[in-house]
């Protein structure tokens, strides 16, 4: 089971989005995907019309904000009453998504609640508990690595209902699991990226509050991974595979937004020669290709603005997949279609044969 997660520093680029789109293009491609909903205090996918439950599948009665909360509780008050811990798996439920195709979408929700409801001021005093918990020491890691080992295990192990028109139930084995993370720097986001996934997709918008927030949460997260090999807490066999994604780009300004992007692509390279990110061989590898065909520009993945997201709910792949955000969506969502090692060589195949990497050792 691949493991990637969705992270952006601000709110209001698209992050959610593009883990729907990116879904929707697998399961299309015959996948099975799981999706968790980690964002539990704005929790966009839980309320997100297209994934309603398939017919004749029920919403689950527990959310990720329960089963963080009785997982903690079971560890940190030992025989506290009311502190079973639910399964993982049950959580999870298959949604609508591509229901007549062979592949399939399976949510597991932030909350089973309305996010809005009388009770939420206490719901989200009760998340930051839950938040705490997860930096308390548990053994040899920390207590919301363990939960997340334990989760990780868990469901690439498990076999899923699956329910189609037509045709008799059967179970299946999730092919990939993507985790829409929460944005900012936060216990939760920084204990799933350092053990949950193994590729992590960061979208960023292009002004000054975004770029800059990119690259603290790049230097945070090799602090991170840095700490867990030096106490060897982790299994990390490959390194993290970073994608930065660019979004939404404006549909005018075009010298403007060139000149941001190839400045922001030329700290990129610097940063990852000098913590060596560029060859596979660091704690992390950032998946920079190189220029595009008039070797002008680099060849960053964007997505242009679209009107249609601003007064609509759907996936763009689905209902728009004549614009120009749609095959910029489609074109990242195939990466994945591909081995992580297999584009990852790719990447840096392009890199020596453009003599990008050697540029960058002349620094030196």
């Amino acid at each position: 089971m691949r493991c990637i997660g969705f992270y952006s520093f601000k709110g209001g680029v698209g992050r959610s989005n593009l883990v729907m789109n990116i879904a929707y293009h697998l399961a299309q491609s015959g996948r099975h995907v799981g999706i968790l909903d980690l964002d539990l205090e704005a929790p966009g996918l839980t309320m997100a019309p297209s994934f309603a439950p398939a017919q004749g599948v029920s919403y689950p009665d527990t959310g990720l904000d329960d089963y963080f909360k009785k997982a903690t509780e079971s560890q940190t008050n030992k025989g506290k009453k009311n502190s079973e811990v639910p399964d993982i798996v049950e959580i999870f439920y298959q949604t609508g998504i591509l229901h007549d195709w062979s592949g399939s979408v399976f949510l597991a929700p932030a909350s089973v609640k309305p996010i809005l409801d009388t009770g939420f001021a206490e719901d989200k005093e009760k998340t930051a508990k839950t938040y705490d918990a997860f930096l308390q020491e548990f053994g040899k890691v920390r207590l919301g690595e363990a939960i997340f080992m334990y989760m990780k295990d868990r469901i690439a192990k498990s076999e899923f209902p699956l329910i189609k028109p037509d045709k008799p139930e059967t179970t299946v084995k999730l092919d990939y699991l993507l985790v829409d993370l929460r944005t900012g720097l936060s216990e939760l986001a920084d204990t799933a990226i350092g053990v949950l996934v193994s590729e992590l997709m960061i979208v960023s918008g292009l002004n000054t509050q975004n770029i800059e927030g990119l690259f603290i949460v790049l230097n945070a997260i090799d602090r991170l991974l840095s700490e867990q090999a030096d106490k060897k807490t982790t299994k990390r066999k490959e390194p993290l595979r970073i994608t930065p994604v660019f979004s939404p780009i404006p549909n005018a300004e075009l010298d403007r937004v060139n000149k941001r992007l190839t400045g922001i692509y030329d700290r990129l390279l610097k940063l990852s020669h000098k913590k060596n990110w560029l060859t596979g061989e660091g704690i992390c590898q950032l998946m920079l290709p190189s220029f595009s065909s008039d070797k002008a520009l680099p060849d960053l993945p964007i997505i242009h603005y679209c009107d249609y997201l601003g007064v609509e709910d759907g996936i763009i792949l689905e209902k728009y997949p004549s614009t120009l955000a749609a095959k910029e969506i489609l074109s990242i969502a195939r990466r994945f279609t591909k081995s992580p090692e297999d584009y990852a060589n790719e990447i840096q195949t392009e890199l020596k044969e453009k003599g990008i990497i050697d540029s960058l050792k002349e620094i030196d």
